[in-house]
Formats: C-alpha cells, sequence, structure tokens
C-alpha cells in the first residue's frame, strides 16, 4: 500500500519551520530558517510525492506554534514515521526526546544512557546532525560537556540553537510557582 505524505510549514519569531507528515506522524521536519524558501530545502529532497494538506498537518502545526509562543509542550508524545536513521541514531533521538522544556543535557550525558557506547560523544554528535525532526526531537537543547553550545544543522548555525534555548529558559524562568 502507498503512504501519503503531507507538508505545510508555519512562520515563527525565530524563523519558518516546514514539515512533512504521514497518516501516522512526522517524518521530517526543517529547522527554523530565515525564509520560506530556505525552509523548504530540506524537505525538497524527499524523495515521495507531496500533497499540501492543512487538516493532515494541522495538528502538529498548532503544535510548533504553540511552542513558539512559549508552551511547555511534549513532543514526546508525537508519533515520529522516520524513514532513515541507523538502530543507533533512533536510540540518540529517542533519549534526545527526554529532554525537558528548558533543560540542556551534555552528548557526553546522551552517550552514557545508551548501553556500551558510554564514550560515543561524537556520533552522538552526528546522530543529531542527521536527526530529521528538529524541534521534535529537541536536539538543540544538548551542549558541550563545558556548557559551550556545539552545532546545529541550520543554515542559519548556531545561531538558531542559542535562540531556541533562551525561548525555553525565558519562559522556563518566567513561570510562577504559588
Amino acid at each position: 500500500m502507498r503512504k501519503n505524505y503531507y507538508y505545510d510549514f508555519i512562520y515563527s519569531n525565530i524563523g519558518f519551520v516546514s514539515l512533512v507528515v504521514s497518516d501516522k506522524g512526522v517524518v521530517m521536519t526543517s529547522p527554523p530558517e530565515k525564509s520560506l524558501e530556505k525552509s523548504l530545502i530540506k524537505i525538497k529532497d524527499f524523495n515521495n510525492k507531496l500533497f499540501k494538506n492543512e487538516e493532515k498537518t494541522f495538528m502538529y502545526k498548532n503544535k510548533l506554534e504553540l511552542y513558539f509562543k512559549g508552551k511547555e509542550i511534549n513532543f514526546e508524545d508525537i508519533y515520529l514515521d522516520l524513514l532513515i536513521g541507523t538502530e543507533f541514531q533512533k536510540k540518540v533521538w529517542n533519549i534526545c526526546r527526554k529532554i525537558k522544556f528548558g533543560e540542556v543535557k551534555s552528548y557526553k550525558w546522551i552517550s552514557e544512557m545508551i548501553e556500551s557506547k558510554p564514550y560515543a560523544y561524537r556520533a552522538v554528535g552526528n546522530a543529531l546532525r542527521l536527526n530529521p525532526v528538529p524541534i521534535f526531537v529537541p536536539c538543540h537543547r544538548v551542549i558541550g560537556t563545558n556548557g559551550k553550545l556545539c552545532g546545529y544543522n541550520s543554515l542559519q548555525g548556531i545561531s538558531v540553537k542559542k535562540k531556541l534555548i533562551n525561548l525555553e529558559k525565558y519562559y522556563k524562568d518566567s513561570l510562577i510557582n504559588e
């Protein structure tokens, strides 16, 4: 049976995000980019026919829009219909999904979470570089053990990672506990 794939995009204060979904879940997203054209670059290489369908993408777009407005969204609840990724990469992406809104963890932390791979920092970084669903797999929350920002697969580079971390920090720090 042939799968259908649908695409759409959102605009946020950080940039445009394009997304591809199936009837099952999120397949691919772009990181935030300065222009719609740049955000569409990632999905142009998608090797399946895409249909523009706001009804099929609505739920995912809504989650992204709420996220960019500072709402704490649990993206771990959203099914990912990943078409790529080795077993190791998928382990890394699943561990990364457990990092909560407003928190950051190190590449080392992720590698230590993988049985038999406690020193695989570089492999973790490479897996995150190939992350097909930025934001849904929040690879921007992963930093160096020294606290420095390290890489982000966006045409805008590491500045997007910093903006996403700051977006979450701003809203997390502004929450009032009564």
